[in-house]
């Protein structure tokens, strides 16, 4: 992966710490932006992550000047699910979530709280509420789905 795969973020800011955002959006299909903020240069790794902890892409390997970077991540060849991106600069690592969601067909129910989605032959409910301090929670259910032939 090179250079030129990620972009320099000019707003004048002077970076005074090392800091990974959260992506947005979140959750995501397929591409999301990553956003980082390096405060000297440095070699530096992003990476994302399955669940299970398999390395599924290498976004970023290599030197990088001081200043804000953003990093729009393409996952249109992994499946829905969750996945985290970490960032690794001279002693800095931090890593963070994110939830890719692939649907074909949607199906609202109850004024859009509830959300069926499918994926090649899954299917998922979504739920989507908010929390007493309006915090949005989002909670994803892989559905099991039992199929008879009839004929």
């Amino acid at each position: 992966v090179g250079v030129l795969d990620v972009e320099k973020i000019n707003d004048g800011e002077i970076v005074n710490d090392f800091s990974l955002s959260q992506n947005y959006p979140n959750p995501f299909n397929p591409s999301t932006n990553i956003q980082f903020a390096l405060p000297h240069s440095g070699y530096v790794t992003l990476e994302i992550f399955s669940v299970t902890g398999e390395r599924v892409d290498v976004l970023i390997s290599e030197e990088l000047n001081a200043g804000k970077y953003n990093y729009e991540w393409n996952g249109s060849n992994l499946t829905s699910g969750i996945y985290f991106y970490r960032l690794n600069a001279g002693n800095f690592v931090e890593t963070r979530k994110m939830i890719l969601l692939k649907w074909y067909n949607l199906y609202f129910l109850q004024d859009s709280k509830l959300l069926f989605f499918f994926e090649k032959f899954r299917v998922f409910l979504m739920v989507i509420f908010f929390t007493s301090d309006f915090t949005l929670k989002i909670k994803i259910t892989n559905l099991v789905l039992s199929i008879t032939n009839c004929i």
